[in-house]
Order: structure tokens, then sequence, then C-alpha cells
């Protein structure tokens, strides 16, 4: 899914998983596979995940030991601010010029600034030219300090060019520390030959450059260090403006001014949305000297691209540094050389899409380079769900707070999360912790460490991992600004939560020659068991979704990092993949019984628990009974069956004939004009989509009444879906002109009636409602129109906003495919697969599908760094290749009998196997030496297969091979044995089936028992 009434009451039902003997276990009851199908199972091994991998790390010592590759622990040290001398320290100099009143406000030359943090300030001697005599500076501190050198800077009016530092412990004896001649830059680094410990140290000057000024002493800032960041605040009259200022909200202004403010909690946001470029221009008002600047952005969205120029004259600009790819919040930009300057402009050409509105957003700019934050970037492999846990070996006293945020792209990778439950309630974005001084065990939980400060959200589902050393506001008295924090080696890792599929779990599987095809089956299966969890209040979606009657159980969410709620039309999707894989159908059942006990009055079934399970969408009820309905079709679940049966009946016969037409049509009007769908898109009248899912709805129904013996309601909703079915094919829902199935019908004010989307045609082919010649001018006009390198997008035109008509959801991608193997066109099914799911199956986070993509095949087009990246409704993919490609399906409950109906294209061999109540159907396709098909099968006892084995050279259209088959079969055998002619000349004794037909492209072997195995093949 993409982002109340009275309650029915039904027994609870103990969850049941479809329980296979232990001979169900994937085997090679058939013809083996010439590829170890257990090489692409993705899944980790055990429920304790390591990392596999350092992405990056600064200013971490040994941080290879996190990932296992060296011993001892692993250090994140934070380090030094801006340097201050301490309190009390004091300085003179040989003389001082008198104050004046430079820039209208006066201005003084005192020693004491040259250690005031500000390079606006600085120290002027009065004897003009170096024949004047040496000038001094002496600067006592009132404990010691220990450096390895100082760093001087001059005043732009000229540096100092001989000079001697020299230093003293006690105040009156001085040694030289360093001589230096020839000086010419603004801010040397006078390196001393060995660490020196000192209380006091003098600067005398013999020579000062000449830059066309009076020629003075003149110095700024004396800093023992070499790492001079700059100063330490901007001069009182420094003033800020901007291109644009988005208009207040209630939380306060968006000025420019707030980019200069020292409130971080302020910031600048402009007001020209997704437009660039943005310019922030900062006037000084005084000369300052700088070695760069830091912009601190907003983690609502950084800027990703943009220029720093500098000015003396506020007329001529000069570029200092340009900023690409940024992904951080907090970003250093280092001038070439220490720059003077009166003022500076930041230009923004590219921003952050984060969901929350392309904007620029700065909320501080720092007159220096603010100490990059220690930091190590971790990668899982893979996405991965569940609780880091951290083994701290020790920590400084008082110790640090350390940060973890989490992603599951590098897209959106960084100092804050991709996604945090907390968004929802301005959370910090990161998982916090201030580690014990004496070392321990931290699990990452949903809790705040001290009351309401440095707290966590606890389960997450990502691929990296970013552990860096950053206090919050509001911490300062739990932790320490500077300080220390050791975690032992190998201690980050992964309470992994989710399905544990492992070789040993895997009751049915898929191998073929096409090594993509395997991966997506793989992936599909693994995004399933990333999503499938147990529901607990602390891990479930915030937006009141938690529910006493789920708690503590399996259920299938729609994604590992959100939503974390399970949503029935995602389900129906999950269900489908576990059943064709783990076949443990807990995770669906739960949901399903669930969502019946809090069935409406007026039949009506819920999406999900969110919102109190008052969330209104209008095509959610039909993937109930679809969900439902193929559970018992699969696993024959009969307490299931009984548990949902009353409100089935509710929901066909009270329910939607409220909001049918006079033909039966599905009408979203009235009352319900206002419910959303899937995507939450403003449909309206007939539509297509809900329609076509009705009235699989329907006929899934009739499967349950049959199963618990119900006749009346299994005849009149099969009578039902044929009617409806009858309906929309006479409706004017298809559109001659475009010779497509429209999204909606004609009508006043229905703003889709002239759309085309994926979801219409894939139902109306699914529900057996399109003529072969609609259906093949459909799908071929999505071929045409819809078509993008990323898959097919969802609709023709930009019917739902800007992009739309770009946006490929898989979710309805997979309806398509089904579509395309329904009318026989099995090419155009695979190469949908391979463009859409293959797209996704190698692209970073790599191994899982999306909720969705827009654009370019970029989630920045879509929703961002909010797209879940695992999310179950696109793992249709392996439902498609199990039951079509390989082509094993259920046709009653159980599988008491199942078809065999391979579509190969251009693939040359298919093995797998199928679960089922009763034991794995074992199942293989491949061609002979002689380019003939041939089908190998082995159920289990108690089951019927029913082979269907296309025997003609391929499906035409227009002449044209749609797919590649043997060549045209002059008959067909039996376990080796001729059963059928083309020519009728064999007259055979059924033996071992129970008939035989031909439909002019498929022969169908009926009755092939189980407990055997039997190969069907085609013969010259």
């Amino acid at each position: 899914m993409v982002a109340s009434g009275t309650c029915v009451l039904l027994a609870l039902v103990l969850p049941l998983a479809l329980s296979l003997p232990s001979h169900a276990k994937p085997q090679s009851q058939v013809a083996r596979a010439s590829t170890d199908w257990t090489s692409y199972v993705l899944g980790p091994k055990s429920r304790t995940v390591l990392p596999m991998a350092i992405l990056a790390q600064n200013g971490v010592q040994n941080a290879d030991a996190l990932i296992g590759k060296a011993d001892g622990a692993a250090r994140l040290s934070s380090g030094s601010s801006q340097f201050r001398w301490p309190d009390g320290t004091t300085a003179s100099a040989s003389s001082t010029q008198s104050p004046n009143n430079g820039n209208g406000s006066p201005r003084t030359y005192d020693a004491k600034n040259a250690i005031d943090g500000s390079s606006a300030t600085f120290f002027s001697d009065a004897t003009e030219d170096d024949a004047a005599g040496d000038d001094w500076l002496l600067i006592n501190s009132p404990s010691a300090i220990s450096a390895p050198g100082v760093t001087i800077l001059s005043s732009p009016d000229g540096a100092i060019e001989d000079f001697v530092v020299e230093t003293s412990s006690d105040g009156s004896t001085f040694a030289v520390a360093k001589t230096v001649t020839g000086n010419k830059s603004l801010a040397p680094y006078v390196a001393f030959d060995a660490p020196v410990s000192f209380t006091a140290l003098r600067i005398t000057v013999s020579k000062n450059g000449n830059t066309g000024k009076r020629v003075y002493t003149r110095i700024a800032e004396v800093i023992p260090s070499s790492e001079w960041a700059g100063d330490l605040a901007w001069p009182a009259n420094t003033k800020a403006t901007a291109s644009s200022e988005h208009a207040p909200a209630t939380e306060g202004s968006y000025a420019a001014s707030n980019a200069v403010d020292g409130n971080p909690q302020t910031f600048w946001n402009d007001d020209t949305e997704n437009q660039q470029p943005d310019v922030l221009t900062v006037t000084v008002g005084d000369t300052v000297v700088l070695p760069g600047i830091t912009v601190v952005s907003n983690s609502d969205g950084a800027p990703v691209d943009f220029t720093v120029e500098t000015t003396l004259d506020n007329q001529n600009w000069n570029v200092a540094a340009t900023i690409k790819d940024n992904n951080d919040v907090t970003i250093p930009v280092q001038f070439a050389e220490p720059t003077a300057l009166v003022g500076f402009r930041i230009t923004v050409t590219r921003v952050q899409d984060k969901s929350k509105g392309v904007f620029t957003r700065v909320a501080e700019v720092l007159p220096r380079l603010a100490a990059a934050a220690p930091y190590v970037d971790l990668d899982f492999g893979r996405v991965v769900v569940g609780h880091i846990v951290l083994k701290f070996a020790a920590a400084s006293d008082p110790a640090p707070q350390l940060r973890l945020s989490f992603s599951e792209t590098k897209q959106y990778f960084g100092f804050t999360s991709d996604y945090s439950p907390s968004d929802y309630s301005g959370g910090s974005k990161t998982d916090d912790v201030v580690p014990p001084v004496a070392g321990g065990e931290w699990r990452d939980e949903k809790q705040c460490q001290f009351n309401d400060k440095v707290c966590a959200d606890g389960l997450r589902g990502f691929r990296y991992l970013r552990i860096y050393v950053q206090q919050t506001p509001g911490a300062e008295s739990n932790s320490a600004a500077q300080g220390w924090a050791e975690i032992a080696a190998g201690g980050v890792s992964l309470d992994f939560t989710g399905y544990l599929g492992t070789q040993d779990t895997y009751k049915g599987h898929f191998i073929s020659s096409d090594d993509l095809l395997n991966k997506i089956w793989y992936a599909a299966a693994y995004t399933v068991e990333l999503d499938t969890d147990t529901f607990t209040k602390d891990t479930v979606d915030p937006r009141n979704a938690y529910s006493d009657s789920l708690d503590g159980k399996i259920v299938q969410h729609d994604g590992a990092k959100r939503d974390r709620d399970p949503y029935i039309g995602d389900v129906a999707v999950s269900s489908l993949v576990d059943l064709v894989s783990h076949a443990d159908t807990q995770g669906a059942r739960n949901v399903i019984i669930d969502l019946a006990q809090h069935q409406r009055d007026d039949g009506w079934i819920p999406p999900a628990s969110i919102s109190n399970y008052g969330l209104n969408l209008f095509d959610y009820s039909a993937w109930w009974a679809i969900a439902a309905s193929d559970l018992v079709l699969w696993a024959a679940d009969t307490e299931l069956a009984n548990a949902i049966w009353e409100p089935l009946k509710k929901l066909m016969d009270t329910h939607y004939p409220s909001v049918s037409n006079s033909v039966g049509l599905l009408d979203k009007s009235g009352s319900f004009q206002g419910y959303g769908d899937y995507a939450f898109l403003p449909r309206n009248g007939v539509v297509t989509y809900y329609t076509g899912n009705y009235i699989r709805a329907l006929r899934g129904a009739a499967v349950v009444a049959s199963f618990l013996n119900h006749p009346d309601e299994a005849n009149s909703w099969t009578s039902r879906a044929q009617s409806v079915s009858a309906a929309l094919a006479a409706s004017d829902n298809f559109d001659e002109t475009a010779g497509a199935w429209r999204d909606a019908s004609p009508g006043a004010g229905n703003p889709t009636a002239n759309c085309h989307s994926q979801d219409a045609t894939a139902f109306a082919i699914l529900s057996n409602s399109s003529t072969p010649d609609r259906s093949q001018r459909s799908l071929d006009f999505l071929s045409k129109t819809n078509g993008r390198t990323w898959g097919n997008s969802f609709i023709d035109q930009d019917c739902f906003g800007g992009g739309t008509s770009d946006r490929v959801y898989l979710f309805t991608s997979h309806p398509e495919v089904m579509a395309r193997f329904t009318v026989n066109d099995d090419a155009g099914a695979l190469e949908l697969i391979r463009r859409g799911w293959g797209y996704q199956v190698v692209r970073d986070p790599v191994g899982t599908f999306w909720e969705g993509v827009g654009r370019d095949g970029d989630v920045g087009n879509y929703e961002g760094a909010f797209t879940s990246m695992a999310h179950g409704w696109s793992a249709g993919a392996a439902v498609a290749l199990s039951t079509k490609l390989l082509g094993v399906e259920p046709t009653s409950p159980g599988f008491a009998t199942y078809d065999v109906t391979p579509h190969p294209a251009d693939v040359k061999w298919a093995n797998g196997t199928v679960p089922t109540p009763r034991g794995a159907i074992s199942a293989a396709w491949y061609y002979d030496a002689s380019n003939k098909l041939q089908v190998d099968v082995n159920g289990p006892e108690g089951t019927t297969a029913n082979v269907r084995l296309p025997v003609t050279a391929g499906a035409k259209r227009d002449g044209v091979f749609l797919q590649e088959r043997s060549t045209a079969a002059a008959g067909v055998t039996l376990n080796g044995r001729v059963v059928w002619r083309a020519d009728g000349s064999v007259k055979v004794k059924r033996s071992g089936f129970s008939s035989i037909s031909f439909d002019g492209d498929y022969v169908y072997v009926r009755g092939l028992a189980g407990g055997r195995r039997h190969v069907v093949g085609v013969t010259a």
C-alpha cells in the first residue's frame, strides 16, 4: 500500500501453517535442473546478521574491527571544536593604535583582539613602518597549553613576513620555538620542532608585508593549533537576503536572516518549489578572513549542488568553492586558501527531494569549518530488518552521544535516516544512545534513554547504517560535547526479525535456464520474507495501526521499512508468493481473519488496521475476498473458510449490491466518492479495475462456497460474476478509437474517462470481460504507450498529476503479466518481467522490489526517501514464474486437481516444486535432443494432474510468431508411449490418464494420478 463500524466478532482461529510432510521439501523427483537453486537464496542464515563492508569512515580508529577484520575495539572520538583561549587569558603589546570610527562604529586595535575568536577585529601596533623597530605581541594563559605549533592570522591589509615565536612556562624566561622569514600567507601555520607546553607566547615581528597601505603589524587571531577553523561568530552587523522567502507558517518565519541568527532550529526556505537556482546573499559588513564556511541545512532536504562566491566590495564576485552531489545536512565548504571577504553568496542549483517539498533550506551558515563528525558507514549487503545491537567496550567519562542513521539506498544515505517512524511526530530521524562508561550491550528499541532526551525508534528496515558522534540539543546534561566511545570487535550486529528463509524452509522452489528470472524469483521471496514479522505495538506504523487483536501474531506487513501494517491488497500478493515458496500461511491468514472481525455493518471490509481500521479504500474489500479464496484454493484451509464465511456473504450480498449500478457494475459515487484506492487516486464512476477485480472476487467467493458445500451461494455468485462480466464487456469502458480499455466510463465530471490505465486492461482480461481482439489491442497499446525502460507505467497520461504517466507500480504490472500469459502472449509477459522486475533487482539496494518508481526509473521522482524499497505488493513475479512459466497452479482446493501448463517463450528449461497440503508437486519441462518439449511432473498421492502441452509451432499474430516453440508436433507421448496423433491415427486404451483433447494449439492430457512420475512430451 502506498502510504469505523460495529465489529463482527468471529471465533478466534489459531494460526495454521500449510503443513507439509518432510518429503514435501524441494527435491528432484523429476528431471534434474543443471543449476543449483540454493545458490539464489538471499536471506540470512541466522537471526544474527553482521555488516559485510565498511563503505566510508572519518576519524574512527581501528574501524575494520567492526566487520571482523581487526582485533581490538573501534574508537569513535569527537574532534576538538574551534580553539578558545582559557578564561582569564590576557594579551599585551609593544604598542597599540588608537581607536577610530571605521565603518561608522568605534573600532579598537587592542592586543586582546588577537585572542577574541573573530577575524573581523585585530591588533595593530602604533609605530608605522618597520624602521621604527620590532613590534611584539604577548599572550599569557592562566593554565598550561600544549601545542605542536601556532596559526597566526593577519589582517588583509598586510601579512607579517619576518617574525619569531617564543614560548615560556613561567612568563619570564622565553625560548625560541620558531623563526620565520619571507611569509606571504594571511594565515601561516608555524610548526614547532616538537610539541611545546607553555603559559606565555610571544610573537616578535621585524617586517610586515606592504600592500600599498600603511605598514603596521596587524594580527587578527593567534591559535595554538594547526586546525584553524575560522571565526566563532559573525560580526554583529551581518545580514542576509535571498532570491525568495517562503511565507511564514505556524512554526515561524522562513526569512533569509534565519541563516545567520545563530539558531539552528530556524531556517531560510525559498519560495520557488522545485525551481532553482536559489540564492542566499550574506553581507558581513566587516572584513573577515576565513578558511571556509559551513552550510547547515534542514533534514527535510539539503542542498545537493551549489557554489559559494566571495566579494571584497559587494560588486566583484569570485568563486571560492563548488559542491556537487552533497547528501549531508552539515556541509563544510573549504576555500582553496584563506580568503578575505565582506560578503558571500550561495547559489543552489539542486536540492534533495525527501517528500517534504523540493525547496532550498539553510538553517545556519557558520563562519568556520565545522569539525566533521567522526562516523563509519556500514553496508549489510542487502536490505535487512530488525534491531541493531551494539556492544560497547568502554567510553570516556562523561561519554559522548552516538547517533545512528539508516537507509535502504545510497541515494538517501547520510546523517539522517531515509525514514523514521517518529517522522510523523517530529523526531530526530536518528536512533541515539549515550554508551555506558564501563561498556555494555545496547539494543535499539523504541525508547528514550533520559526521559524525553536521547531517543530511538527501534526496529528498522535498511541496508546502510551510519554511526557517528554528535550531541543533540537538549542532551547537554546527559552527554559530553567531547569524548570517545569504543565498540568491541564484531560489536555491530542486527537481530533479524523477518521471516528467516533458509534452504530448509523453502517448501517450494524455482529454477530455469534464465539467470535473471531466477534472481527475480528469489528476490521476490526475500522481499516477502522481510515483510513477514511479528505485529507489536512498538514496531507497527505509528498512525493508529496498533490492534490488540493482532498483537504478537505473525503478519505480512506492506514493507520492511514502511508501511509496517498489513494492508490486504498487499497481502493478496505476498500470500501467493509465500504459497509458492515457504507455504507458511499464518502471516496472511492472521490478517484475513482479523479484518473479517472488523467488518463494518454495511459489509465493507477495512483495508488494514491503520487509523483504527478506519482508512476508507474502495478497492481493498475485493482484495480481501481474493486473498481469502486463494488461501482456500491453495491450502484447503477449512478453519479459515469457516471463519470468513459469514463476513464473505455479507460483503458479497450486502456491501457490493449497495455500490453497484443497475447492470451490476461497481459505481464509485455518493458516500463512497471520497474513498481512495491502492494509490489514493481520485477515481470515480464505473472504474474498469474496480469492477474487473470485483468479478474475480465473486468467482473466488464461489470457490469458498463450493468448498464449504454451500451450492446456493456458489451458483449465485458464479452467475453474478458472469452477468457483471457481460455488462462490463457491453459497456463503453472500452475505447474503440484508442484500442484500449478506459480507466473509467465516460461521463460528466469523470476526469479519467479518456485515460487508459494498466489495471483497466489487466483486470478486464483477467475477469474474462475482454474479447481476444480487445485484449490484444489493449495490451499492444500498453506496450507502445506505457512502455518505459523501467517497466510499464500505470497510466498513459498525467491523469493523476505531473509525472504519473512515468510511474511504475509492479503491483499493477503483475496483473498485466498474468493477463499476457492468459492470452498466450508468453513472450510479452516475460519481456515485461525482465524489464520491470529486472530493472529493480540489480539496482541499489539490490535483491528486493520497490513500492513504486517514477520518471527515469528514479524513486526520487516517486516518494523519494519515503519510498519502501522492499514492498511485498511488488513481489508478484514469483507467482507468475511458478504458475505460468513453470506452469503449476491449482484448479480445486488443496491441489486435489491441478494444471501444468508451461509458457516457455524463449526459456530453454524450467524446474521447480510447488507446495500443497498433501506434499510437494515436482515439475520440470525441457526440450529434448530433437527440440521437442517434454513436461515431467510428479505429484503427491491424492492429487490429479492435467497437463496442457503446446504442440503447435507457436501462437501467431499478423503472421508473426509471438514466441518460439518446438516445431509443430505430429503427436504426444505419455511415459514414452504415443497417446495422441494430430491425424487421429492413434487409438489407445486409456491407461494412466482419463482423457485427451486438442484445442488447435494445446493438447490437454487429463487425469494423471499422483504418487508417480509422468512425462508428457511432443513427438514427431
